[in-house]
């Protein structure tokens, strides 16, 4: 070993001018390298679009798709006797269906299931709507109440068919890719 920095001290000069050298030489190869890629490489775009899920309820039984991927819809009814004096007085007797009101004029591709939602079969594509009821009635007068039929809406994106089984297990994703009732 002290033979080697014997060998250094003597050459010196030769040492510093390897070293310069060496030093040059990787600014240059690091410098080409960076050239290169910057004139030779394509850039692009990568946009990410996130998915939204996205609903509304237009008059009291159209629902649109307003997200941008296709979405399951599910919806159930609420039905309550409010106070014509305080519009926030609900009575506590339930309507009964049937004899205080009738809902049960559901749309083609709409059916009831054990949790008691109505589910839209087939998914709803973005800027699609799609009706409910045909017709939704009040049966009987009740003095100082008025019937409010409340529409309480949610949706699922449409794939993967785990998140669907996973957050409803009242329904299922048969082989056609409709919803239907869970076995």
């Amino acid at each position: 070993m002290k033979e080697f920095f014997q060998f250094v001290k003597r050459n010196e000069k030769h040492t510093l001018v390897l070293t310069i050298v060496i030093i040059l030489l990787a600014a240059l190869a690091i410098g080409t390298t960076v050239a290169f890629i910057i004139t030779k490489t394509d850039t692009y775009d990568n946009t990410f679009i996130p998915p939204i899920t996205r609903i509304s309820l237009e008059g009291y039984d159209d629902i649109t798709n307003t997200g941008n991927i296709p979405v399951y819809v599910r919806t159930i009814a609420v039905v309550n006797w409010h106070s014509l004096e305080d519009e926030h007085t609900i009575l506590s007797e339930v309507p009964e269906h049937g004899v205080d009101y009738d809902v049960t004029n559901v749309t083609d591709g709409w059916f009831l299931a054990s949790d008691g939602f109505f589910y839209y079969e087939k998914p709803l594509q973005p800027g699609e709507s799609v009706a409910i009821f045909t017709k939704a009635e009040q049966l009987r007068e009740k003095a100082g109440y008025e019937l409010r039929i409340q529409l309480l809406s949610s949706s699922i994106q449409a794939t993967p068919s785990d998140a669907i089984n996973a957050a409803w297990p009242a329904v299922q994703i048969n082989e056609h890719g409709k919803l239907e009732v869970s076995q």
